[in-house]
Order: structure tokens, then sequence, then C-alpha cells
């Protein structure tokens, strides 16, 4: 009974250190990261700042997105933006910044889109306004929250419920937001803040309480347990097991990347709030148009009865080609001029002019699932390499320590 318990207290310090602690800071940065995708979504639906909206009263005026460079800091946390034509302020107490990636890859000679080529394979950092000191003047700067219009001046400012959203990016206005939504997300969830310290924690924890078990021949088991576990943050890296790593890295990536992909398609679906019948084989062209904020009219068609002028974009999974080959189902999102019966790109950087090769609804649904699929074989694989080597490295220590 004796060892029963002292085997369970072992079990109980690797699953609390190595198990527990990881794996609720990988669920807050991954519900961390979604935040982040829903919030910079709905900051792309509001409308640009006006030099008319900053009237001369102290109110608030409502929610806007702003692009413009950083002209001065003011203060702690006060910042002035200037997009060229008027300057705005904002106040960055308590407001997280994320600062994208470096772009260094061009997609204006590219028709169909590679993302996984041209956007950078990095998460973007999230920095409290606090720890950044300086800024060099020019900073690119995206900012989307409340505005305020005190004596004829634009201020944003953070609200709990609205939080305020700032961005610092290089490169043009219109990757911000693909980069955003396919970026934002962490590479490997287990790995955050607390796992680190929790693994160094846990494992000279059981090293220390494998060391005091020592003695009576009665615990050797619980002695073996403890100690083969300290050795569980390399134990994945150690051979032979170090081959299902490799395999689990991989697939861990592509299903990270297939979530991304899901993201991706839809992206340009976010203006059309009523559920469309997007089921594959309909006789019916799908065609449905809603108003910008920029007073333009944003149209998603199935059809061919539009002429395309613009830098279109080609977007689909891996499998996609295929599909459309056998159904010829494609999806086409942008402006609509009809007065010469046209398709155009936006004044808003951030409106796309795309081609979907499929339905937008279906891909992003069989993305998920081949994510959900790839995760857990990722974990499987992961889950079989400790287990291989924590049993090898059990044996081995049963014949160092007798």
């Amino acid at each position: 009974m004796r060892l029963i318990l002292i085997v369970s207290g072992v079990l109980l310090i690797a699953f609390l250190f190595y198990g527990l602690i990881p794996g609720i800071g990988a669920f807050s940065a991954r519900a961390s990261w979604r935040r982040f995708r829903h919030r910079i979504l709905e900051v792309s639906l509001f409308p640009f700042i006006q030099y008319s909206d900053l009237v001369d009263k102290h109110r608030l005026i409502g929610n806007f997105r702003f692009f413009g460079n950083l002209e001065a800091i003011k203060g702690k946390n006060s910042i002035w933006l200037n997009n060229g034509t008027f300057t705005v302020e904002a106040d960055l107490k308590n407001v997280s910044i994320y600062l994208l990636p470096s772009y260094a890859y061009g997609r204006e000679n590219q028709l169909l889109e590679r993302l996984e080529e041209t956007l950078p394979d990095e998460e973007p950092k999230s920095v409290p306004w606090q720890r950044i000191f300086s800024l060099p003047a020019g900073t690119k700067v995206f900012v989307g929250g409340a505005l305020y219009s005190e004596g004829g001046r634009g201020i944003f400012r953070d609200q709990s419920k609205e939080p305020l959203l700032v961005v610092i990016y290089d490169g043009a206005k219109e990757t911000i937001l693909l980069r955003a939504i396919w970026g934002g997300r962490k590479r490997n969830e287990y790995w955050n803040r607390y796992t680190l310290p929790s693994l160094i924690t846990g494992s000279f924890s059981l090293l220390v309480t494998g060391y005091l078990l020592m003695g009576p021949p009665q615990l050797h088991l619980a002695v073996l347990i403890a100690l083969a576990l300290s050795f569980f943050p390399i134990a994945a890296l150690l051979p032979p097991g170090v081959i299902l790593y490799f395999f689990y890295n991989y697939l861990w990536k592509r299903a990270r990347l297939l979530r991304a992909e899901r993201d991706m398609f839809r992206l340009p679906m976010r203006y059309f709030v009523e559920q469309v019948d997007l089921q594959p084989g309909s006789a019916s062209e799908v065609e449905r148009v809603v108003k910008l904020s920029t007073g333009e009219e944003y149209i998603m068609t199935s059809g061919c009865f539009y002429r395309i002028n613009g830098n279109l974009r080609i977007r689909g999974s891996r499998g996609s080609v295929a599909s459309l080959t056998a159904n010829g189902r494609y999806f086409i999102f942008g402006v609509l001029e009809r007065e010469r019966n046209l398709i155009l790109e936006s004044v808003d950087p951030m409106v796309e002019l795309v081609l979907l090769l499929g339905d937008p609804e279906i891909l992003s649904h069989r993305c998920s699932l081949r994510a959900r699929i790839l995760e857990i074989a990722a974990a499987l694989l992961i889950f079989s390499d400790l287990l291989i080597n924590l049993y090898l490295i059990l044996n081995i220590l049963h014949y160092l320590i007798r």
C-alpha cells in the first residue's frame, strides 16, 4: 500500500508539472491568439477616420480604424500617428502591442497564392506598451477601436469590452490582415511561458524525490519511476524514439498550416453575415452583394457574368485544384462596378479581390477535419516517443541502481 501511494505521488508530480501547468498555458495561448484573430477581423470592418469625424466635442465618436506613421511619443502612454492628412492620438495605457514578423516576399507577381512560401512562418509578438521603451519616427502602425473626440482631436482609447488593437508592421497595408490571420497562432501551444519553468521544477522535484526514496528495497520501483520521469524534458529527443519526434513535428506543423488555411478560406466570408447555401452540385449560381464601410459594393459570386480588372489572387488548398476540375466550382470576391459589369479591387486595403478554388465552407471544414486528425496523430507519435524512451531509461536505471 505504501509503495502504491508513493508511486501515485510521483505520477501526480509528473502530471502536475509536465501536463497540467503547460496544458493550462497551452489552452490560454490558443485562446489568446484566437481573440487576436477575432479582434482584427472585427476591426477590419470598422470605417476609416475622416477629418470631418473629429468634431469639437468631448465624446465617444464610435469604432474606427487608422493606418498611420509614428509622429511622436507623448508622455508615458500616448503616441501621435499621422496618415499624411491629419494626426490622431492613441492612449496605450494597459494595451498590448502586436508586432508582425518582417515581410520579405512580394506578392505582386503571383496569381496563385502560395501562402506557405510568401508569408513568414513566425507568430507575431505581443508586448505590453510598458515594455516598449522607444520607437523610431515613421514606424508603421495600424490602430482600431473606440475613438473619442477631445477639443477637435481624435484619441483612440482602450475599453474593457472592446480592447484597442495596435499592430506595428512593415510592408504594404494589404498584407496586414493576411499575415495576422495566417501567423496569428502559436507554432506549438505546449511550449508557452509556463512550460520551461514547469519542466525544470518538475524534473528537479522528481530527481530529489528519487534520491530521498533511495535505501529501502521495497521502494526501489518508486525510485526508478521518479528518476526516469525526471528525464521527461529531454526524453523525446533521445534515440531511438527521436525518429518519432521528427514525424510528430512535421504533422503538428502541417496541422497548424491547415488551421491557417481554414481561416484564410473564411476570410472574405466575414462580410456576409447571413447563411448562404454553398453546397456543391447546386444548379443555381450563388451571388450576394453587401455594402462596405467605404460605400463600395462587395460581391460574392460563383458565376462568370463579370470581367475582372485588378490584382486577382487565386486561393486554394493543395487538393482544391482537382476538386475544381471535377465540378467547376469557384467563388469570386471583389468590389462590384455595375455600370461596366466589372469586379475590381477596393480602395480599402483590407478588402480582398480573390478567387477561391472551391466552396469556402466545404474547404474550411475539410481543413479543420484534417487538422484535427493530424493533431491526434501527432499526439500519439509524441506519446509513443516518450513511452519508448522512458521505458528504456527505466531499464537502464534498473541496472545502474541496485
